[in-house]
């Protein structure tokens, strides 16, 4: 079942991926499409009544380019990116070929959706994640898109109240298609692979809807990791056996013991150093006071007169130095 949901949106993606690659291709700008389609309109009278272009019919067309900012040139250009041809053998346009070029830029315009299942779809599926669109929600709108574009066999199936059912029926649809037993007329504008792939894509959203606790409908979108965001339904929501709580409780049962031995020898550092501040700050006192005495003599004298009393009192201990 989880392959299928893959391959499913693989597919979509793969055709969404063709439709803006063949836009890119287009080879011309907003302003030259808008320009080329306003001039075309201007005269539109003319192209519906097959008018040959003339002199005057060319003049009318370089004026309503030359409004707009624009010229032959650009004209020729968006025909060609939508391979129209737009002139005869000798080089003139042809009215015909200017109508039918009209024409086509309004089917194929650079900002239209389209009209088909695939564009609606994918369309769609941005407006769910624009718009927050709860699961129930997108359920019930993917089942109006898919009557609304034909496919009458949808019709009564889905059951908000009863999503086992509503499964049930899906399930039948499939196994019918598997067999080979439904009516093209009953899926409308949608091909057999389009078909098949929307049943698929509904039971997994049902599927998703059941596993939600009770009360609960998921989201639009559902998260996963490195914060990218997927729509519920389409692709796997991850169930991690590892919490986010987990991380972090083995971070800490690691961690802890080596913060507290950390902890403990930056205690060690500041108690010395602070001694060690103490210290030098009683010696640089000392200093002070030795470098202030030697300055004012007072010291010196000291000395000579600490050496003197020493000197008496060894020559009263030999005896000598006594004067009667």
């Amino acid at each position: 079942a989880q392959r299928q949901k893959n391959l499913v949106d693989n597919t979509r993606n793969l055709d969404r991926l063709t439709r803006e690659v063949s836009g890119l291709r287009l080879g011309v700008t907003g302003e030259q499409f808008a320009g080329v389609g306003g001039a075309l309109g201007a005269i539109e009278g003319m192209l519906k009544k097959g008018f040959a272009f003339d002199g005057f019919g060319a003049d009318a067309l370089r004026d309503e380019l030359t409004k707009r900012g624009l010229t032959f040139n650009d004209l020729d250009a968006v025909a060609k990116a939508l391979g129209f041809n737009i002139r005869d053998s000798k080089g003139n346009l042809d009215g015909a070929a200017l109508g039918q070029l009209f024409r086509g830029m309004d089917m194929d315009s650079p900002t239209s959706i389209g009209n088909s299942f695939s564009d609606k779809l994918d369309q769609m599926l941005k407006g769910f994640d624009v718009r927050g669109t709860g699961g129930m929600a997108q359920l019930s709108n993917l089942f109006g898109l898919g009557t609304s574009s034909g496919a009458s066999i949808l019709s009564g199936i889905f059951n908000p109240s009863d999503l086992a059912g509503t499964r049930a029926g899906l399930l039948g649809i499939f196994d019918a298609l598997e067999r080979g037993e439904i009516d093209p007329s009953q899926i409308g504008g949608l091909t057999g692979a389009q078909f098949r792939d929307f049943i698929i894509d509904l039971i997994g959203r049902v599927d998703t809807l059941s596993d939600a606790p009770a009360g609960e409908t998921p989201s639009a979108t559902a998260p996963l990791p490195g914060g990218e965001e997927v729509p519920v339904g389409t692709s796997p929501t991850p169930s991690p056996t590892l919490t986010l709580a987990d991380v972090f409780r083995e971070y800490r049962d690691v961690s802890v013991p080596l913060l507290t031995q950390q902890l403990d020898m930056q205690l060690r550092i500041a108690e010395a150093t602070e001694a060690t501040a103490e210290n030098t700050s009683l010696t640089a006192m000392e200093v002070r006071a030795l470098r202030e005495a030697l300055l004012s003599g007072t010291f010196i004298d000291n000395v000579d007169r600490a050496l003197a009393d020493r000197r008496r009192e060894a020559e009263l201990t030999r005896g000598t130095g006594i004067t009667l």
